[in-house]
């Protein structure tokens, strides 16, 4: 009885390929509500953490080129924050912060910073 371990193939594993058209329709079932990813993953034979990253490589995709809609899942819950000019803010902040208070730094950051007021 032979028990050293069976013969390999040798040279690299080869990836399983997949057409567009599969990752679509695999990216639209997982993105359903209710759904898990790892079930679809599972009855599709390939691993959730590859589908995983298809959804997040869409998701960007759509970002990028203003796909997404208000309706859509990834956008509901997104507030843009007000920022200031960057270079109004850095030039208001280097003046002030030498004559700064310590304990009031955080009126400084960019989410609480105020525009210096105007001398009437």
């Amino acid at each position: 009885m032979d028990t050293s371990a069976p013969a390999l193939p040798q040279g690299r594993r080869l990836r399983r390929q997949y057409s567009t058209e599969f990752r679509v329709q695999v990216i639209e079932a997982a993105s359903q509500p209710g759904v898990s990813v790892a079930a679809i993953a599972l009855a599709n034979g390939m691993n959730a953490n590859l589908l995983r990253r298809w959804i997040s490589m869409a998701r960007g995709r759509e970002m990028m080129i203003g796909a997404v809609t208000a309706t859509s899942p990834a956008v509901q819950g997104f507030v843009p924050l007000a920022t200031p000019e960057p270079h109004a803010y850095l030039k208001d902040i280097l003046e002030r912060l030498p004559t700064h208070p310590a304990n009031r730094i955080e009126e400084l950051l960019p989410y609480n910073w105020q525009p210096p007021k105007l001398a009437d």
